[in-house]
């Protein structure tokens, strides 16, 4: 104590700002949000989902009457044995909901971004059209290979696709003052549809180019309950995903996982 009294450099190092903080929530904090978690996972069961179909409160506040295990967690979660099962519905299902309706969600300033973002769609519609315009009528050679058949193809489509809609502008990203409120922004995130970052992706990516030709060959008869034909419809979405994320077929086949980091080495157990 007398030497971190006498040196400035010592006082200055035992400040709580050089200090490791164990502020954690208090464990009615983390029980709240485990009991919120569960209730809110146990509400997408198929107890309560018989059917896919809308349903009203009233119909989920009546089916978690009858759920035994939910009424337990419920009371924990509210801390009262007579609580109102239907008011305590509506705010799990409050906190987890966006509205349909744009206008519901956004102010003026996220509006304006929908419209971009409603911009760079039409035009990656118009591009899914040049696809298949090109693939009906780009006539296949009869000696050609798959693979000189599919280079020949892409490179027709995308000279429509660059001649008549261009590059297409990435759409802005939209920020939390864009939302109504935060509830909104916690679950529709930056993008509006967020999914998986790209270096996440691109496995799965690879791993629909190595199968596609098994489903182009064995499985492109139409699909009765879709009415489209399975490896057409996954090779055009593949086709859409790389173009979105700038990718080619290349470089999802050069594509390997990361090296596993050295990890620290362990120490002697005593």
């Amino acid at each position: 104590m007398a030497l971190i009294e006498s040196s400035s450099w010592i006082q200055l190092l035992e400040k709580p700002e050089y200090k490791r903080r164990w502020n954690q929530p208090p464990w009615q904090e983390l029980e709240q949000a485990a009991l919120k978690n569960w209730l809110l996972n146990r509400l997408e069961t198929p107890h309560f989902w018989p059917q896919p179909q809308l349903r009203s409160v009233d119909e989920l506040a009546a089916a978690a009457e009858r759920d035994a295990d939910f009424m337990a967690v419920a009371r924990l979660y509210t801390g009262q044995a007579g609580f109102d099962v239907r008011a305590m519905v509506i705010n799990l299902v409050n906190d987890e909901a966006a509205p349909a309706l744009k206008v519901l969600r956004y102010k003026d300033s996220g509006l304006r971004k929908r419209a971009d973002w409603e911009q760079t769609w039409e035009l990656q519609r118009r591009e899914d059209v040049i696809d298949a315009e090109v693939e009906a009528s780009l006539k296949r050679h009869d000696d050609e290979s798959d693979e000189l058949w599919h280079l020949r193809l892409k490179q027709e489509q995308d000279r429509r696709k660059i001649a008549e809609v261009g590059d297409i502008p990435a759409p802005p990203k939209y920020a939390s003052a864009d939302y109504l409120s935060t509830t909104i922004w916690r679950l529709r995130g930056a993008s509006t549809r967020k999914g998986w970052a790209v270096p996440q992706l691109v496995p799965l990516l690879v791993a629909i180019q190595e199968e596609l030709p098994w489903v182009l060959q064995w499985h492109n008869e139409v699909d009765p309950e879709f009415g489209v034909r399975l490896g057409d419809f996954f090779r055009e979405q593949l086709s859409r995903d790389l173009h979105t994320h700038g990718l080619t077929r290349e470089d999802l086949a050069n594509w390997r996982p990361e090296a596993a980091g050295r990890g620290r080495r362990r120490r002697a157990q005593a």
